[in-house]
């Protein structure tokens, strides 16, 4: 461990030098331009970076005598508006420079020992602001701080070296310098006479840790990738071990639900909302990442707006769905003896329980009328009657909750905001928003992620499935709670609480400005960490199931299926069905899957059809299309499409 080494070494040296940034001080980005990228962004200043860092080259050049330059010569080369960002940039550097936890102790173990403490940087920076800096961040009781920009010498060319052992008087072979750069904290230091130690920054030793991780920098180096990995790392570097559902929560849904609720405050404020209704149980989570915005023009409340109200309330269903018309008998044949009396004693099926509704319509909507009444009632203590409403919900393609809440409070008063809206003939009906653009296809990876179900498990709360609401407004859930939903519940409290964590730091570091998480970005993250699970990934999430089928009473593996062989024995057909629906499929299951399921075909056209031989497969390995007439046939060796 190097600490135990950096011990070892300041106890032979007299003074103790230590470098600043990415040693002492570390930023919340992976690269350092990146402020200037945020600056731009919180200005609404397209091209500051880029004239930043332009200004910056033009000082030096206009000074070749001197090895540096300050931040005012800096912004002399700027104009307009970019000269307002100088204390901007000030100020923003105070707020996300973070103290490194281990240099931080081993600061105050040199201090401990009595040793001279320096500190030596190449930087731009106000040398009054870095001391000012380091003493907030807990960095007290060093003797004098050199900066290059003073004295016009720099590390990185010896220079300030011999300038620190000349204002001192000290003898070189007594000085211990410790940094992060292999070449101006060590070779040159050690080219002056100093000794020197490298420690290797917290962003090298992450990725040595999780190269992956690098591996989707280098594939997609944007800005909310920069800060959202200089999160991670710093969270890292506080050395907390945390149970595995809470590092989830904190690397995977804090940045979704920070991007996704951090967008639905900027599209309330536009349209001057006061009030957002995040719709249970997908807004549970995410009702709480917004409270952490600390906005004092927006009330943010978790309200229930089941489908089963709405199927109550308004007679809403779709034809097609005969659990959602047997919920409807069901609920009114327990609330009135003139309706029970009414149903026939042989079973229907879908066609007949539709007519069956639509030829007693008119006591339906009477008795639907109370329950949208008492519904009205309930939401009634969480929005200003007359004042805009917010309905927040994941995905929707029928708008249930929203139509619900629209019943209760006024269509004109509504506008939904969903993370993504699948098309249906249903939307211009509605006023809402879409953080992602609209696809047409519920699994579009580029939209809804390679497997929404696990985004499902991200955006839910830690409750079981709600049936009904109790008139003050209390859930009711079944008597039951199978074990598949009390692991997840389990599971999922600690995942919410890594959510809440991860908005709880950005508030910390950033003192509440925005950090720009994009949903374009958010995709490719979530979609990356379902393209590349650890086999802790895979043992761990095997315990989690999600409920399927119209109602949710069938429970299939989330990601990771991972059964005993006892457990494979006693039902051979359930595992092999799991195995076709699972995510992170095992050699074993992928091959079996495979060879189960070696033809399928599909109509993408009136007249295009293709044939997909092994469609299981990871990839398409071979493709041929023909024309005959009229009609395209096209003969396909592996991945079936999206």
């Amino acid at each position: 461990m190097f600490i135990e080494k950096a011990k070892k070494l300041i106890n032979r040296h007299t003074v103790i030098s230590f470098d600043i940034f990415d040693t002492l001080l570390i930023r919340p980005y992976l690269r350092p331009t990146d402020l200037f990228v945020h600056l731009e962004k919180l200005n609404q200043l397209p091209g500051f970076e880029t004239r930043r860092r332009l200004a910056e080259r033009t000082a030096r050049h206009k000074r070749p005598e001197g090895e540096d330059v300050n931040l005012d010569e800096i912004y002399a080369e700027l104009s307009g508006p970019d000269v307002a960002l100088k204390q901007q940039e000030l100020d923003l550097e105070r707020q996300t420079l973070q103290p490194n936890p281990a240099l931080l102790m081993l600061f105050r173990y040199a201090k401990q020992q009595g040793k001279r403490i320096i500190i030596v940087s190449d930087m731009y920076l106000p040398a009054d602001f870095l001391e000012q800096v380091l003493r907030e961040k807990g960095f007290d009781g060093f003797e004098k701080l050199y900066v290059s920009n003073r004295p016009r010498k720099q590390k990185g060319y010896g220079t300030l070296y011999y300038h620190v052992e000349q204002d001192l008087h000290l003898d070189p072979k007594t000085i211990l310098h410790i940094g992060d750069n292999r070449r101006s904290d060590v070779r040159c230091a050690k080219k002056a006479g100093w000794h020197a130690l490298h420690i290797p920054s917290l962003q090298e030793r992450y990725f040595q840790k999780y190269p992956l991780l690098l591996k989707f920098w280098k594939q997609h180096p944007s800005f909310d990738a920069s800060v959202t990995l200089g999160l991670l790392i710093w969270k890292e570097a506080q050395g907390i071990l945390s149970p595995y559902f809470e590092r989830l929560g904190y690397k995977i849904g804090g940045p979704a639900s920070y991007g996704f609720t951090r967008w639905i405050e900027k599209q309330a404020t536009a349209r001057h909302i006061p009030t957002l209704l995040f719709v249970a149980r997908d807004g549970y989570t995410l009702q709480k990442v917004f409270q952490t915005f600390d906005n004092p023009h927006i009330q943010a409340h978790y309200v229930y707006a089941l489908r089963f109200l709405n199927n109550i309330c308004r007679l809403d269903y779709p034809p097609t769905s005969m659990g959602q018309m047997k919920t409807i008998l069901r609920h009114f044949a327990n609330k009135s003896d003139a309706f029970r009396s009414l149903l026939p004693a042989h079973p229907m099926n879908k066609a007949q329980t539709h007519r069956f509704i639509q030829d007693h319509l008119p006591l339906l909507t009477q008795l639907s009328k109370q329950e949208l009444s008492n519904y009205r009632n309930y939401l009634s203590a969480y929005y200003q009657p007359g004042k805009p409403v917010g309905a927040i919900d994941s995905v929707t393609s029928f708008f249930s909750s929203q139509k619900l809440i629209e019943a209760a409070v006024g269509v004109e008063q509504v506008t939904g905001y969903y993370w993504g809206v699948t098309p249906t003939p249903e939307m211009p009906s509605h006023r809402f928003e879409a953080f992602l653009p609209h696809g047409e296809l519920k699994q579009h990876h580029e939209i809804f992620t390679h497997c929404w179900p696990f985004m499902e498990f991200l955006f839910t709360a830690p409750q079981p499935p709600i049936k009904n609401i109790t008139p003050d407004g209390s859930p009711l859930y079944d008597s039951h709670i199978p074990a598949q939903e009390e692991a997840r519940i389990a599971a999922y409290e600690t995942l919410s609480n890594g959510m809440l964590a991860f908005a709880n730091d950005v508030k910390h570091i950033f003192k509440g400005k925005d950090i720009f998480l994009t949903g374009h970005f958010l995709v490719q993250w979530i979609n990356w960490f379902l393209l590349h699970p650890t086999r802790e990934d895979r043992k761990e999430m095997a315990v989690i199931f999600h409920a399927s089928g119209s109602e949710h009473q069938e429970y299939e593996p989330l990601l990771s299926f991972q059964p005993s062989i006892r457990q494979i024995l006693s039902s051979v057909k359930h595992y092999i069905r799991c195995a076709k629906q699972v995510y992170w499929k095992t050699p074993f299951q992928f091959c079996l899957t495979c060879l189960l399921s070696p033809v399928a075909s599909r109509r993408i056209a009136d007249k295009h059809f293709v044939l997909y031989f092994f469609p299981r497969l990871r990839k398409q390995y071979a493709r041929k299309d023909m024309t005959i007439g009229r009609y395209t046939f096209s003969i396909v060796w592996g991945k079936r499409q999206e």
